[in-house]
């Protein structure tokens, strides 16, 4: 579940999209469809695609998917932060302008 997978409690959702707990948990157990605006709600929230809640199962593999983009991401720009140093301590300093 992408809830428990941020470590975050069902209050905490519930807070955040400004429902109480009890909502939270009859989401969770299928007692209760969210409305479409708390389904917006909650899928921003969470970081997941709203078609994510609706299909359950069968798309969890872009929470993996979407996981595994922010990692190579992550990976990309840390790579070209050593690049752009290495850059800068290579090139000569700019003379200054006098006042």
């Amino acid at each position: 579940m992408a809830r428990q997978r941020l470590g975050m409690t069902q209050d905490e959702l519930a807070a955040l999209i400004h429902k109480n707990v009890r909502s939270v948990q009859a989401y969770e157990s299928d007692e209760w469809d969210p409305r479409d605006r708390q389904a917006r709600a909650i899928a921003e929230v969470l970081n997941v695609p709203i078609q994510w809640l609706k299909d359950g199962e069968d798309a969890q593999p872009l929470l993996g998917e979407r996981v595994e983009v922010e990692r190579l991401l992550n990976e990309l720009n840390e790579k070209m932060d050593t690049i752009l140093a290495k850059l800068n301590a290579a090139s000569p300093k700019a003379p200054r302008r006098r006042s």
